[in-house]
């Protein structure tokens, strides 16, 4: 029995809120960390990423350090120890990995329903870039935007495939005023991204 497209629905605007509490955490773990913390290098991929039960594989900018991230709803968390400043306001670069199950739909029915929901969710949200690539032979699709969360001003890039019923989406996200510094670095490291 297929899901109805509301059940899809529900599924990706979990998804999206995932991105929301996410940035939350960043801005958490900003806050939990001393000021003796060394840069991480801003140019290097360290090793691929990779769990045990992982279905994928990706390498995260050299010198972030990650988590589990399943607490927050996703399965990997990366995150810059050293958070960029614009203003009093301050944020971690991070990136994350999330999954969700999906019974049926295409890349590009997904894709839509994600750029009709993002606005929804990511306050003042404007697409930045829409690309059409394949990830190790499965289509995919890369977009970014910029969005505010409270104070801030973000953008992000995100990378959407989907293989086996599964709908895969890698997040990286920033101060929209740091972009510029890694935005090089994040299109790097999120096209590392591999299904096993």
């Amino acid at each position: 029995m297929e899901p109805t497209p509301q059940k899809g629905k529900k599924g990706l605007m979990a998804t999206i809120l995932i991105v929301v509490v996410l940035i939350v955490v960043a801005i958490i773990l900003i806050n939990k960390r001393g000021s003796d913390v060394a840069p991480a290098d801003a140019t290097a991929l360290a090793t691929p990423f990779t769990t045990a039960s992982s279905t994928f594989s990706v390498q995260f900018p050299e010198g972030w350090q990650t988590q589990d991230g399943s607490q927050f709803g996703a399965i990997v968390f990366a995150v810059n120890p050293v958070p960029n400043e614009d203003g009093d306001a301050k944020f971690a670069t991070n990136m994350n990995v999330t999954t969700e199950v999906i019974k049926s739909g295409t890349l590009d029915e997904y894709l839509s329903a994600t750029l009709e929901a993002l606005p929804k969710f990511l306050t003042n949200y404007k697409t930045t870039m829409d690309k059409t690539l394949t990830i190790g032979g499965v289509p995919a699709r890369l977009i970014g935007g910029t969005f505010s969360q409270g104070e801030l001003k973000l953008q992000n890039l995100q990378l959407i495939t989907i293989k086996d019923g599964a709908a895969y989406v890698v997040t990286a996200t920033s101060l929209e005023s740091a972009w510029d510094q890694y935005k090089d670095l994040l299109e790097a490291s999120v096209m590392t991204f591999v299904l096993k």
